[in-house]
């Protein structure tokens, strides 16, 4: 089921969710902001535990507003 919509110049348009396409918007731009948090993952993603714990901390970061570099 296609969650993005088309082109506008496409022939046959495609009929898509906008309140999940809206959604998918907000979860793309959090993943962005947690990319942003890389010094973290660089120095936490060596084991599976360790690398959670680090996405829990960028999402708290991330949450509260925090300005840490």
């Amino acid at each position: 089921m296609p969650v993005i919509p088309g082109r506008k110049n496409r022939k046959v348009k495609l009929i898509y969710d906008k309140a999940i396409y809206k959604l998918r918007g907000g979860i793309e731009r959090y993943c962005g902001k947690l990319e942003d948090n890389k010094l973290f993952c660089l120095r936490f993603d060596k084991e599976d535990q360790a690398f959670l714990s680090f996405v829990a901390l960028a999402a708290i970061k991330i949450f509260f507003n925090l300005k840490i570099s």
